[in-house]
């Protein structure tokens, strides 16, 4: 029988590496070569195997080790994850994702230069790509359109830093056209001591932005002398490169790497007035195309937008040398320690393509639920979709690890399941699972709390809060508290325990607090019943959202550590909440309106209007933005 992968394989390449079978070759170069393959499984991926004579080399092997692992905390959203490495292996060799996409290269030469929207994604593409890069401590070193790939998601970076050696300059040439060097940083070029910086990987972007909107290299030559004389000695030549990219390329393309802004630098300019020119092309829209109408009652539906450049952004006036990374944007920053100012004005709404569910936030990562997906989706604090992960299951709740790394997922199964997923590579990481089913008939759904020792599971099918290690997902103990956990109100950390509402179907409730070693609860005092959701504040206190179906009265309520209700608000419908330092958000799920008030009394600070059934709301830890889920869509609130 044939074999599927094999045929146009190079003949000169072993059938395997490690467990993959390769097929064709897809690419060669200096340091190696890269593969199609597939594993035991159906899988396909992209194997890279370093020469030989390139592994030699001293040091090689422990600096291709640091950089696969550097390379796996590269969001998938970028470029093609590691999946498998052997550092150690003869040759060594590693694996990643097998995109689908014509190289950056491919597209110009059979399509020629790109245009308006496409050329504006690619440049936005790459700067978020080279950002995340960098703050991962990777360097690309050889970034040039053979190595972009045009994917459905957009533009990935591939072939980055890993097995690229010290020195090692790629040069190639086939007939008269050079390969790598038109895309050098000059001081790459000039052989400069030390490794290229990020200040190289902006200038090799500044080349590929020129190639994309023009077809040719801002270094032409035809030879690899006449190239480095042009790069070390001569200007760019920017060619037709409309504005304000042309600005932006020249900037990177400066001969001096001090001078070059960084590519946080740019993409924070490109954002910023990206979203000025959306709010100005809109404002245009809606005086315009009624008049439009008015004045052409025959007027065709819509067809190809008559202007290609018309989504540009204007950059001209921004000072490309300063970096906002000093001043990450709202939902990015670190936790907040202090109180700030509830985010009120209306962001941007993602449209995600699926029903939005269960949503928490990290710094600087938004994670939604797709309960008819099996899968999570997961989001930059600006609404851009970074990448999904398959949970195997209806994802009923979701937590994150306290620094971020790791997201666990429970899933409303028999017996209920848990799954942890690493958040740098969007893999899952480990499972475990909770109970042993039944309770079929319990409408709640489980919940789920991570801390930096635990992570703690309310499962009403079950009756049990189970605590679990926060990296294996080992059991650390059981609890089968006084009444039935109410997932939905399982709720925040307080004096390194846990605090839980629980409810029983004849009625009464209790909210406990569960500490190690996770075999009973520490402490136990009555609550009222109906709790929907609850939220534990710094001190002991606990703010509950009530239903209101036993007793008719829904709302908040404010409980000290002894049970005691010392504020209540009846006039705040609220079925889910969340806390920033000092404030508690509070949903009302009919209608999308967030009620903010003040952790200690309850007394209103701000309402946001909503706009519609919503199923969830997280604050980002920054405190800076608010996340609703809402149909289909995630709905963003920053602060002013």
């Amino acid at each position: 029988m044939t074999d599927p992968v094999r045929p146009g394989a190079d003949e000169s390449a072993p059938e395997t590496m490690g467990p993959y079978r390769l097929g064709r070759l897809l690419g060669s170069g200096a340091s190696g070569q890269v593969y199609a393959a597939v594993d035991g499984r159906g899988r396909e991926v992209a194997v890279k195997i370093v020469r030989r004579e390139r592994a030699t080399g001293a040091g090689f092997r422990s600096r291709f080790r640091r950089e696969v692992e550097a390379a796996r905390r590269m969001p998938a959203r970028y470029t093609a994850p590691v999946v498998d490495a052997d550092p150690d292996g003869d040759p060594p060799w590693v694996a990643t994702a097998l995109l689908t996409g014509p190289t950056l290269e491919r597209r110009v030469r059979d399509g020629g230069p790109l245009r308006g929207r496409e050329l504006t994604r690619l440049a936005t593409g790459l700067l978020r790509a080279l950002t995340a890069m960098h703050r991962a401590g990777l360097v690309h070193r050889d970034l040039k359109p053979a190595n972009v790939v045009l994917t459905p998601r957009g533009p990935m970076v591939v072939d980055f830093g890993i097995a690229h050696t010290p020195g090692d300059t790629r040069l190639t040439r086939t007939g008269s056209t050079v390969g790598t060097p038109a895309y050098m940083a000059p001081e790459q070029a000039a052989g400069e001591a030390g490794e290229p910086g990020p200040a190289a990987d902006v200038h090799a972007f500044g080349a590929v932005l020129v190639f994309a909107a023009t077809g040719a290299s801002p270094y032409p030559g035809d030879t690899v002398p006449a190239v480095f004389y042009r790069l070390l000695h001569g200007s760019p030549e920017l060619g037709a490169t409309p504005e304000p990219l042309r600005a932006v390329a020249a900037a990177c393309l400066r001969r001096d790497p001090a001078e070059r802004p960084s590519a946080a630098a740019l993409l924070g300019r490109l954002r910023r007035r990206g979203r000025r020119t959306a709010v100005a092309v809109l404002a245009a829209v809606a005086v315009v195309v009624p008049a439009l109408v008015l004045l052409r009652p025959d007027a065709p539906g819509p067809g190809p937008d008559p202007d290609p450049a018309g989504d540009q952004v204007t950059v001209v006036d921004a000072d490309l040398d300063a970096d906002p990374g000093s001043a990450p944007g709202p939902g990015a920053g670190p936790a907040a320690t202090a109180p700030v100012p509830p985010p009120t004005a209306p962001g941007p709404v993602v449209e995600l393509g699926h029903r939005a569910d269960r949503v928490v936030a990290a710094a600087g990562r938004i994670h939604v639920a797709d309960p008819d997906g099996r899968a999570v989706t997961v989001l930059d604090p600006a609404g851009e979709v970074l990448g999904r992960v398959d949970v195997g299951g209806f994802p009923a709740a979701l937590a994150v690890s306290p620094a971020g790394s790791r997201l666990y997922v429970v899933l409303s199964s028999t017996p209920t399941r848990v799954v942890s997923v690493d958040t740098a590579n969007l893999t899952v990481t480990a499972t475990a699972e909770i109970g042993t089913g039944g309770g079929a008939d319990i409408v709640w759904s489980p919940d789920v709390v991570a801390g930096p020792d635990a992570v703690v599971v309310t499962d009403p099918r079950s009756s049990t809060v189970t605590a679990l290690d926060p990296v294996t997902l080992g059991p650390l103990g059981s609890i089968e508290p006084a009444t039935r956990p109410v997932a939905a109100g399982a709720a925040g950390s307080v004096g390194g325990g846990i605090v839980v509402a629980g409810s029983d179907p004849g009625g009464g409730s209790r909210i406990e607090t569960v500490r190690p070693p996770w075999t009973a609860a520490a402490t136990a005092v009555p609550g009222p019943d109906d709790v929907a959701d609850l939220v534990a504040l710094p001190g002991g206190d606990v703010v509950v959202a009530v239903a209101g179906t036993a007793d008719g009265v829904p709302g908040l309520r404010l409980l000290g550590a002894d049970g005691t209700v010392r504020a209540t608000r009846s006039d705040v419908p609220a079925a889910r909440l969340a806390t920033a330092p000092g404030l508690v958000f509070a949903l009302d799920a009919t209608t999308g309106t967030v009620t903010v008030v003040d952790a200690g009394t309850l007394e209103t600070v701000a309402e946001i209007p909503g706009s519609g059934a919503a199923a969830d709301l997280a604050v980002a830890p920054d405190g800076r933005a608010l996340y609703l889920s809402t149909g289909r869509t995630l709905r963003i609130v920053t602060a002013q």
